[in-house]
């Protein structure tokens, strides 16, 4: 359950994405020395591991360098390649970096459908009204802000550090129109497929705000920096 709603096991997953991304977005500058005080000499505490990215912003892609995690195992393991991001156009000529899909990484599963980020501060022209039907939508905003509205009723402004979950079930027309805060703007959007029976489902459109975003200190103290999950 999230927020006291019961969610199919494959949307749940999403959160895992979620949280995985938030490690990189936000401990991105956590040092290799952190990590090594983390796992005390090799051996993590239970629940607890660190990542360490170096050189480089990650899923923008460029400068991207080496990065080692350690997990509850305490063992040390390597990235085994790193993918760089798709310059697309999409919505009204907004420029993306779609991780995936893309033709560097052709073998997902078919449960995660697209991720792309949104950043910069140019002109951005917006997603005016546009359909989806039969996944859902998982929205993260770090700067300025979006408003979204659809053909539901439904009506809310996207602020950093919030999330928005749609689901667009049977199908549902939404807009997503950017509000930039001293000129720039930056996100993320995850598509996370429904399963077959869920396909038809009624439309469904969630704000989660920051303040209701848990979140996880690692190491002593938050030293390691602080996951939002």
């Amino acid at each position: 359950k999230v927020h006291g709603t019961q969610y199919p096991l494959n949307t749940l997953a999403s959160l895992h994405v979620l949280w995985i991304t938030s490690v990189v977005l936000q401990v991105a500058s956590l040092s290799a020395g952190a990590c090594a005080g983390a796992c005390d000499g090799g051996a993590c505490s239970a629940g607890e591991w660190a990542t360490a990215a170096l050189d480089g912003d990650w899923l923008g892609g460029e400068g991207a360098g080496a990065m080692a995690a350690c997990s509850s195992s305490g063992v040390w393991r390597s990235v085994q390649r790193v993918v760089v991001p798709e310059r697309v156009k999409d919505g009204a000529g907004v420029s993306l970096r779609r991780c995936f899909p893309s033709r560097a990484l052709d073998n997902l599963d078919g449960v995660f459908l697209l991720l792309d980020e949104f950043r910069g501060s140019e002109p951005f022209p917006g997603f005016p009204d546009h359909s989806h039907r039969g996944f859902e939508t998982v929205s993260y905003m770090i700067a300025g802000e979006i408003e979204h509205r659809d053909n539901k009723g439904n009506h809310g402004i996207l602020s950093p550090g919030s999330i928005q979950w749609m689901t667009a079930g049977r199908g549902i027309t939404h807009s997503e129109m950017p509000r930039q805060v001293d000129g720039y703007l930056h996100g993320y959007q995850l598509w996370v497929n429904l399963p077959s029976h869920l396909k038809m489902t009624e439309p469904r459109y969630q704000d989660i705000p920051p303040k209701d975003v848990p979140e996880v200190k690692l190491g002593e103290a938050g030293s390691g920096g602080v996951v939002r999950v």
